[in-house]
């Protein structure tokens, strides 16, 4: 009796270690860059959720823990709603420098499912940034002004940017967004 109660001592330790060890694993994969992450807040059946924006990495250790049936509960529970969750959509963020008539740089590109922001600069005369394919675009912008379109890159392809001031376009001021 004594030996068994030992042992199950030593299999709960043992368990919560693990539990920890793996609530406190490091990233594999990181850069280096300290991830950005908004508190976790419980809704009103106390699960715990993710609000506000977050720059996304591919760990799921930072995604939001999915609700759990009422049959599992505790760290278990919270271990296998880790795993069962995909990590979110990447954002990514350029800046589009516009002059006479270029745009540095020539090309962009992101995977599908990215949220994309691009701000562009115009450094140079009078110029627009526009990507039909996303039906985005900026309005008409003078020497040091900057402007910004976002979306999500949820069509695979190549898609063209260019300034849809004059002939400005013909002229060469294009780029290519690339979606894998």
């Amino acid at each position: 009796m004594k030996n068994t109660v030992i042992w199950i001592i030593v299999i709960v330790v043992l368990v919560l270690l693990g539990i920890y060890a793996v609530e406190h694993r490091s990233n594999p994969l990181d850069t280096g860059e300290e991830a950005t992450t908004t508190p976790l807040q419980t809704d009103e059946n106390g699960a715990e959720g993710q609000t506000g924006s977050e720059t996304a990495s591919s760990s799921v250790e930072n995604a939001p823990i999915a609700a759990t049936s009422g049959e599992q509960s505790g760290a278990s529970a919270d271990v296998n709603a880790r795993a069962n969750v995909a990590a979110p959509a990447a954002e990514k963020t350029f800046t589009v420098s516009g002059k006479n008539f270029t745009f540095t740089p020539s090309t962009i590109t992101v995977n599908k499912g990215d949220k994309v922001k691009i701000v562009f600069q115009n450094t140079e005369g009078t110029h627009s940034f526009q990507i039909d394919g996303y039906n985005v675009g900026t309005q008409t912008i003078a020497a040091g002004q900057e402007a910004t379109v976002e979306f999500t890159a949820d069509k695979a392809g190549s898609f063209q940017y260019y300034c849809s001031v004059g002939t400005h376009r013909q002229m060469g001021m294009v780029g290519t967004l690339v979606v894998q």
